[in-house]
């Protein structure tokens, strides 16, 4: 299944929102994978917020116009 994860990145100077798709067997499988892919980009980065999370079961998304079934 993919997953849609809109979260927000902690930079170490910064936060930014961001979203993605992550592949995966469940909702905690999504959100493991999503923390440790952002966690392994340097060492002051990391995942500080999840604002939610949900199964992705559309034909397009993008992270600022949405999806289409």
């Amino acid at each position: 299944m993919l997953y849609s994860i809109a979260f927000e990145v902690d930079n170490g100077t910064s936060y930014e929102n961001d979203t993605a798709l992550v592949s995966a067997t469940d909702v905690w499988e999504a959100e493991v994978k999503l923390k440790n892919y952002i966690n392994s980009l340097d060492s002051e980065t990391c995942v500080s917020r999840i604002y939610n999370i949900r199964q992705f079961d559309g034909d397009v998304w993008t992270g600022l116009h949405g999806s289409r079934k």
